[in-house]
C-alpha cells in the first residue's frame, strides 16, 4: 500500500466522520409545536409564554448539581399556537417546560399546581394541546411564583420573568402576613397548609366553609397541633425541589 493510497483512505474516513457528525447534530434537534387553550372554554390563549430550559448535571459523584445550559422561549399567537426547536435530551440532562399567562395557573411538565400532583411524562412532539386552568382568589401568588421558578434559572430579560412580575407585590404581602402569623410559634403549633389558607382568605376574601348550605367564616386563629409528629407529604420538602410545607 503506497502513501498516496493510504492518505486517500484516511481522507475518506475523515470525510465520512464529518458527514456522520453533521447528520447526528441535525437529527438531535426536534421541533415541538403546541396550542395553549382555556381549560373551561377551549378557546385559544394569545400571548402565553412557553419556556423550555435544559440543565446538565455537573460536579463529582456525591456532590452534583444542575447547571442551566440552554433556554428557549416562545409566545403564542392569536390562535394560541407556538413552536420551539431545541435539542433532544441526551444522557445526564433534564428538561423543564413552563407555560404561563396572566390570569391562569402556570403549566409545568412535572407537577400540577396547587397540589403538586406529579404529571405524566411530557412527550416531545408536534401539535400538543396545553390546557390552562384559571387563577382564582383561592390561590396564593407566593406559592404560584415558587411553583413557576422552581429549578429554573432566569434573568430579567426572560419573557417568563417579565410576564409573571406583576405577581410579586401580592407574593410579598402574603409572605409578610405569613411571618406575622408564625412569629413565636413552634413547628407543632400550626400547619403550613392551614396558615396559607388563612392568608388567602384575609387578603382575597376566600376561606369560607359551607355547612348545611350556610356559609360561615372560618376562625383566623392558627390551629394547634393538627399535624401528627413525624408525618410529611409525599413529594414535599427537602430533596423534592419544592419548598417545605407544600
Amino acid at each position: 500500500m503506497n502513501a498516496t493510497h493510504w492518505e486517500l483512505r484516511m481522507r475518506a474516513r475523515y470525510l465520512i466522520f464529518i458527514v456522520a457528525m453533521l447528520l447526528i447534530s441535525c437529527s438531535s434537534y426536534a421541533k415541538m409545536t403546541g396550542t395553549v387553550v382555556d381549560a373551561e372554554t377551549g378557546e385559544p390563549i394569545e400571548g402565553a409564554v412557553a419556556l423550555v430550559q435544559w440543565s446538565a448535571q455537573e460536579g463529582i459523584p456525591g456532590f452534583t448539581y444542575w447547571e442551566r445550559f440552554m433556554v428557549v422561549e416562545a409566545v403564542t399567537d392569536k390562535d394560541g399556537k407556538f413552536s420551539v426547536s431545541a435539542p433532544l435530551i441526551p444522557f445526564g440532562k433534564r428538561r423543564v417546560v413552563v407555560i404561563y399567562k396572566k390570569g391562569y395557573l402556570a403549566w409545568r411538565n412535572n407537577y400540577i399546581f396547587p397540589d403538586l400532583i406529579r404529571r405524566e411524562k411530557l412527550k416531545w412532539k408536534r401539535n400538543q394541546v396545553f390546557r390552562l386552568e384559571h387563577f382564582t382568589n383561592k390561590h396564593s401568588h407566593s406559592k404560584h411564583l415558587s411553583f413557576i421558578n422552581t429549578a429554573l434559572s432566569l434573568d430579567v430579560t426572560s419573557k417568563l420573568e417579565q410576564a409573571s412580575l406583576w405577581e410579586g407585590k401580592f407574593a410579598r404581602k402574603e409572605r409578610e402576613l405569613y411571618r406575622e402569623k408564625t412569629r413565636g410559634k413552634g413547628a407543632g403549633d400550626y400547619t403550613e397548609r392551614d396558615v396559607w389558607k388563612e392568608i388567602v382568605y384575609e387578603l382575597y376574601g376566600e376561606g369560607r366553609e359551607v355547612d348545611d348550605g350556610v356559609i360561615r367564616i372560618k376562625t383566623l386563629e392558627i390551629p394547634k397541633k393538627l399535624k401528627e409528629p413525624g408525618t410529611r407529604d409525599i413529594n414535599r420538602g427537602p430533596g423534592s425541589g419544592y419548598p417545605a410545607g407544600w
